[in-house]
């Protein structure tokens, strides 16, 4: 137990300052400190979760172990970093290891007392997710390599982005799938965890040659998954960057599966919302899959949705309604359709800009762009196609789906960066927000 004059410690440590000050106040109480000599472990990878620790003095190493004994660093930790929380909220046994590096003193909360404590106050449960969330989605060693969950073994991290975590992961069939798994920010949010969910509901209605599958979803790990097709090669974005402006003949049959996906999913009721470069792949056998539908949407449902109260999509491939947080239907979806058709011809983005307060002076002073300048052509397709999808009013953007989808085709997988077969990892790393 602490000492009089002891209980300012926890909040004036990150993150545990985010916890309000009252509850700070009840946690200490029970917490008792325990020291521990160099060499010697605080906690160790397969154990079950008993407490989580508060470091107060010393440093530690963080570590994982894979199957064949080897040993991959993780971080170091010191004074105020919370442990072991990863393990107490997903219920599954310690991910890694921790060894005291020093002589450490570390403040012990045994796990039957933090989860009473979370029960009656959730923003201790919330503040350790945040923690949770941002550990699994940093740049380092990824700790849930070689984890199983519902007999799916993860095999690497192919992406982050605001909303998700995807993994390469093998099924119990020894197949290769994708595994998305919603991001810990999101589980006390109700708008993010109800777009994860509407984005599993989306593509599971949806059965389509060039629309990233759906195989099913579990809980685990304190989260949700979503079980895909996982597709190798490389997104659009990617794509442009290797090679700068396409062949017209190869952008055709581009254009023409993505549209047979934006019309799969236009027929079903749904508007996408954050079509762009980076969420369509390009896969070997010269097929194009669109993926993530995490922001799509019912188009009769669109003016009651929590959806109308948010800015979300990527801003520099967003329609000016969608842009201005009105309510986004089939009209938005063209337009962005006419954006990435404009960079795969031109090898640019329509909007240079990134931040939403020049993109939307940008879009207040629109006028159709001079592309015959950027790239003169005698194809005569391109330039309708682009006035068509690029117009400010979302009336008069008429595009036939219908018709531009006559022209899918085998795409020449021989564009994909260095031939690679497999360098589609930031295909889920994107610029997606929710304002």
């Amino acid at each position: 137990m602490f000492e009089s004059g002891e209980s300012t410690f926890l909040a004036g440590k990150l993150p545990m300052r985010a916890i309000p000050a009252e509850v700070t106040a009840l946690i200490e109480p029970f917490m008792h400190r325990r020291r521990f000599a160099a060499g010697q472990f605080l906690m160790q990878q397969g154990d079950t979760a008993k407490s989580i620790m508060v470091l107060d003095e010393g440093v530690v190493e963080i570590f994982t172990t894979d199957e064949s004994g080897t040993r991959q660093h993780i971080n170091k930790g010191s004074r105020g970093d919370v442990l072991g929380e990863m393990a107490l909220l997903s219920g599954e046994p310690r991910s890694a290891s921790v060894l005291a590096l020093s002589d450490v003193k570390a403040l012990v909360l045994p796990a039957e007392r933090f989860h009473e404590l979370a029960h009656d106050h959730p923003a201790l449960s919330v503040v350790l997710t945040k923690l949770v969330a941002d550990r699994l989605a940093g740049s380092g060693p990824d700790v849930l390599h070689g984890k199983t969950f519902h007999d799916y073994r993860i095999v690497r991290r192919l992406g982050r982005g605001g909303m998700s975590i995807v993994y390469e992961a093998i099924d119990p069939n020894g197949q290769h799938v994708a595994l998305k798994m919603m991001s810990h920010s999101l589980v006390y949010d109700d708008f993010g965890r109800e777009q994860f969910e509407r984005e599993v509901r989306a593509i599971e209605s949806l059965n389509h040659e060039n629309i990233v599958r759906v195989f099913g979803r579990f809980a685990a790990f304190h989260s949700f998954f979503m079980i895909m097709e996982h597709c190798r090669g490389a997104n659009l974005s990617e794509v442009i960057k290797y090679n700068g402006p396409l062949p017209e003949e190869e952008i055709q049959k581009i254009v023409g599966q993505l549209a047979a996906a934006v019309l799969a999913a236009h027929d079903s009721g749904l508007v996408h919302r954050d079509i762009k470069p980076a969420n369509i792949m390009l896969v070997p056998e010269g097929t194009v899959k669109l993926m993530d539908f995490g922001l799509a949407a019912p188009v009769i449902d669109e003016s009651l949705s929590e959806y109308a109260k948010h800015v979300v999509g990527t801003p520099r491939y967003m329609a000016p309604e969608q842009l201005a947080g009105k309510p986004a239907g089939f009209p938005a979806d063209y337009f962005s359709f006419g954006a990435v058709v404009y960079e795969l011809l031109t090898g640019k983005p329509l909007f240079a800009e990134r931040k939403l307060s020049r993109l939307r002076k940008r879009h207040a002073l629109w006028n159709f762009p001079d592309y015959d300048v950027l790239r003169p052509t005698k194809n005569e397709w391109s330039r309708q196609l682009l006035a068509e999808c690029l117009i400010r009013d979302p009336q008069k953007r008429r595009p036939d789906l219908k018709a531009i989808a006559k022209w899918a085709a085998s795409v020449d997988a021989g564009m994909l960066p260095g031939g690679n077969a497999d360098t589609g990892k930031t295909g889920w790393e994107d610029e997606t927000i929710m304002e």
